[in-house]
């Protein structure tokens, strides 16, 4: 009798690596992963100058006060970088916020560049054409202070370019939304000496040699809609 309880002991904890191993497996084969890449290019544009250059300005400024507005152009060499057979499940850029001022709530709109810039040259007269076909609003509860991390997403934006065939930089561009009466953010540009400029974040599956993947408990700074 005691050596069929033995037996029958051995066989539960078999069972039990069993199990383990095979909930380990189905835990770690579909996590994303991610690679990072900084922006080659960031500038804004003003409607209020429109052949004036702000390509090599500390902040990226997103505003609109009345019929003035400043719109947000980064881009980011990826072409080369991301592998052709990786499915993208998700896409973000990753800001801090430098400078803020106005009336919140308010909601940014980023859309995508259909070509290149040259930060150095880009004016509102020379700025590329945009497409929101496949746009995302990010609504800011409340004004957002120095040093505020925020995460848009741009994963339709990032497929979309994928599915065209490009083979230019990844293009977006950033906006206050139509309904803004007064607001506007300075984002940190790569030119900032303080603050970390623009991140693409890109998660994919199957796993490779990234190695970077989404906390479960992440939380985000602003809400991302549409």
């Amino acid at each position: 009798m005691p050596f069929k309880s033995y037996k029958v002991a051995w066989v539960m904890v078999a069972l039990s690596l069993i199990a383990v191993s095979g909930f380990a497996l189905l835990a770690s084969s579909g996590d994303p992963t991610t690679f990072k890449v900084s922006a080659s290019g960031d500038a804004y544009v003003s409607t209020a100058n429109p052949a004036a250059v702000y390509g090599k300005d500390a902040d990226v400024w997103v505003s609109k006060v009345g019929s003035v507005e400043n719109w947000g152009y980064l881009s980011f060499d990826l072409a080369s970088k991301l592998p052709a057979g990786a499915a993208v499940v998700r896409a973000r850029i990753r800001l801090l916020v430098d400078q803020s001022y106005g009336a919140f709530p308010a909601q940014t709109v980023t859309g995508r560049l259909l070509a290149d810039f040259n930060e150095a040259t880009v004016t509102y007269n020379t700025a590329p054409a945009a497409s929101f076909d496949t746009s995302t609003n990010t609504v800011f509860d409340k004004r957002p202070m120095l040093g505020f991390t925020v995460f848009v997403d741009v994963t339709k934006q990032l497929q979309t370019w994928r599915g065209s065939g490009q083979r230019t930089l990844f293009g977006l561009v950033l906006t206050m939304d139509s309904g803004t009466a007064n607001a506007g953010i300075a984002f940190a540009s790569r030119e900032n000496a303080l603050l970390d400029g623009p991140v693409l974040q890109i998660f994919t599956v199957p796993p490779g040699q990234y190695g970077y993947s989404i906390s479960p408990g992440e939380i985000f700074a602003v809400r991302s809609s549409n």
